[in-house]
């Protein structure tokens, strides 16, 4: 029988199990027997092969009315092997706590999220510290039989609690893209990056064509900014002026690199973002695409590696789960090598954007994060989106600490919260200060 000791948390994660059916076999390909219950999603079901044992039986002799006699035999069911996991349960439950906390705080200003995610990572390992999806469920509910009104409660929560949003979900990446928009300004402009001004007036209108216009956040007017103060203010009217005059075919390039068009797979099912801006896009697609709006996608778990990559000196160490597994017994049967080693920036390019988002934390947007216990470096996001004819807010933040030895990262993104300097950031901070005591 399968427990959960802490009942939602992490549920999208592991999953929950069945009963298998008529169609399912086991490891060997032999049916299951009746009743025997089987992972069905999440971690449950990709790795079930492990963790399935055996069933015992017995061989009982009846009478002629079919009464148990006697017991003559049998065999004793064997248990499957246990698997460990990267994740920190301390740091899991506090990541859960703070969502929750969050979401009651935001109920209280008469805001309503629909969701919520919390991805952590160690960017030195890949390790994945913690992954909560808010709303959840109970997977106890499916180990001890869920009843049809449970289960129509569950598949019709409007809000998707059996839904991993920080692999599965896509969502506008808003002002946390500008970080891969001021990397990608930087290599075209190698020699002289540095000299960029940008004079801000609360938007940007678009040469060309007067209908094109962006606004900085309630219009605020930032006056000269160079590239780190765009990025530590969150200035619009810079981001959307350097996507419409960026090399577009570059830029595509380096989204890809960042695992934009391409899948980010750790062993659950998942889907990859989008990056579909092109040379013949429209100049407003350009502009929108420059804040991280248009149609540009990505995943938490995907703007966590971003910031990861930052973090350790340019190299993502590609993101893992998994630890090893190990039988009833305690003997290892399997481990699982650290993600792949993979650089994305130059050393100098991430001390660049490094610097860029200790401002962010220090004179910009993200001042829930001062402290001088540690150093956040981080960015914070607020995307604009439409969903049934209504525009909401999803708030972002990705960040790590400490600046000069970064031991976390952690990306936050609440739907519907209205911005990442005000509901996000201060979500991270309760992870940093726990984990970084």
């Amino acid at each position: 029988v399968r427990g959960y000791p802490f009942g939602n948390a992490g549920a999208q994660m592991l999953g929950y199990v069945g009963e298998a059916g008529p169609e399912d076999v086991d490891k060997n390909g032999r049916p299951y027997a009746s009743s025997t219950l089987i992972g069905r999603a999440g971690l449950e079901w990709q790795y079930n092969q492990y963790l399935e044992g055996t069933n015992g039986s017995k061989v009982i002799e009846v009478n002629a009315a079919g009464q148990p006699v006697n017991y003559t035999g049998g065999a004793a069911a064997i248990s499957g092997n246990n698997i460990s996991l990267t994740v920190d349960s301390a740091l899991q439950r506090a990541a859960e706590n703070a969502v929750e906390a969050q979401v009651n705080i935001l109920h209280g200003m008469g805001i309503f999220p629909t969701g919520a995610s919390v991805v952590a990572v160690d960017p030195n390992s890949g390790a994945i510290l913690a992954m909560v999806s808010w709303p959840s469920f109970d997977p106890n509910q499916f180990s001890r039989g869920i009843s049809s009104e449970e289960w129509d409660k569950i598949i019709n929560n409007k809000n998707h609690p059996l839904q991993n949003r920080n692999i599965s979900s896509m969502y506008p990446p808003g002002s946390t893209f500008k970080l891969l928009m001021a990397l990608e300004y930087i290599r075209e402009h190698p020699t002289d990056w540095q000299d960029f001004r940008f004079q801000c007036k609360g938007e940007y209108v678009d040469p060309s064509n007067p209908a094109n216009v962006v606004h900085c956040y309630n219009n605020e007017v930032h006056g000269t900014v160079n590239l780190e103060s765009a990025i530590a203010q969150s200035c619009n009217s810079a981001f959307a002026f350097i996507g419409s005059e960026i090399d577009v075919n570059r830029l595509q390039s380096l989204a890809e690199d960042f695992y934009y068009n391409k899948d980010l797979s750790i062993g659950l099912p998942s889907k990859a973002g989008r990056f579909s801006l092109t040379a013949d896009s429209p100049t407003w697609l350009k502009m929108q695409s420059g804040i991280g709006q248009g149609e540009t996608l990505c995943s938490p778990l995907q703007n966590l590696c971003m910031v990861s990559a930052i973090a350790n000196h340019g190299t993502l160490i590609y993101p893992t789960i998994l630890s090893e597994v190990k039988s009833k017994e305690g003997t290892v049967v399997h481990h699982f090598p650290k993600g792949e080693e993979i650089p994305l920036l130059s050393s100098s390019e991430s001390d660049a954007l490094k610097q860029f988002m200790r401002s962010v934390v220090t004179e910009g947007t993200a001042s829930a994060l001062k402290t001088k216990a540690y150093q956040v470096c981080g960015k914070t996001g607020s995307a604009q989106v439409k969903e049934g004819g209504k525009l909401k807010t999803n708030a972002w933040f990705v960040g790590f600490a400490p600046m000069d030895d970064p031991k976390l990262a952690v990306c936050v993104l609440v739907e519907d919260g209205e911005t990442g300097g005000r509901t996000a950031a201060p979500l991270a901070r309760e992870l940093f200060d726990l984990y970084l005591k």
